[in-house]
């Protein structure tokens, strides 16, 4: 398996240990990880906090020189960038007309992007004579209920392919998405009615701690036994 790879500005500086073993954990793996040629930064925390364009067109630029390669990206920063581009670009034409004008090549917000953990886990591992080697797998999932999973050794193998990699590894799962919830105050003053129907304004009680034998004067310590 070979993808492109985006390595971003952390893991030339400041993380290139990140890099070194994203890069090692790859050639274990039989993953090649060709270098993007001409990759620039996404533009992550500068770029979408002052320049909704400047957002864009920094991680189109880089997704359009893959030539519909899929990108394989291991920092979080620039993987939530690449895929806010290609989400945005792809759903409002008017915006991809001003980032092609941009960056002086339109780009259509379609390549492939997938986290390195995405790669690991979605991927499975067979063998095969050459004229056999697939494309893709399409494992149904539409009958999963919530909880449930599928593993490698639900995929259809047809002809010589052999499946190598581990019968039990979880290629789907289906979970829920949780909504976050409001905080709420520890403590909560509670109001009567006769308050509320006043509109009078209510304090929350204020519980103090402390030890009190160390808050007292001395001379009411060595009065107690």
């Amino acid at each position: 398996m070979t993808y492109v790879f985006y390595p971003g500005c952390s893991l030339e500086g400041t993380a290139r240990d990140f890099h070194q073993s994203t890069l090692a954990l790859a050639d274990a793996l039989g993953i090649g990880l060709p270098e993007l040629p001409g990759w620039m930064c996404c533009g992550s925390t500068a770029a979408h906090q002052s320049d909704e364009l400047l957002a864009l067109a920094l991680p189109a630029k880089s997704l359009a020189a893959a030539g519909g390669k899929t990108v394989a990206v291991c920092c979080a920063a620039c993987y939530s960038r690449l895929k806010t581009a290609n989400h945005h670009i792809a759903a409002d034409p008017a915006l991809r007309r001003k980032v092609a004008d941009a960056i002086g090549a339109d780009y259509d917000g379609k390549t492939d992007v997938l986290h390195l953990l995405e790669i690991i886990t979605r991927a499975i591992e067979v063998e095969c004579l050459p004229d056999e080697i697939p494309e893709s797998y399409t494992l149904d999932v539409t009958e999963l209920m919530m909880g449930q999973s599928k593993r490698a050794s639900d995929v259809a193998l047809a002809g010589s392919i052999k499946l190598m990699s581990s019968p039990d590894t979880v290629v789907a799962h289906i979970v829920a998405l949780r909504a976050e919830e409001e905080a709420t105050p520890a403590e909560e003053a509670a109001v009567t009615p006769e308050a509320a129907a006043a509109g009078t304004p209510v304090e929350p009680e204020v519980i103090k701690k402390g030890k009190k034998d160390e808050d007292a004067p001395a001379e009411e310590k060595g009065k107690k036994k």
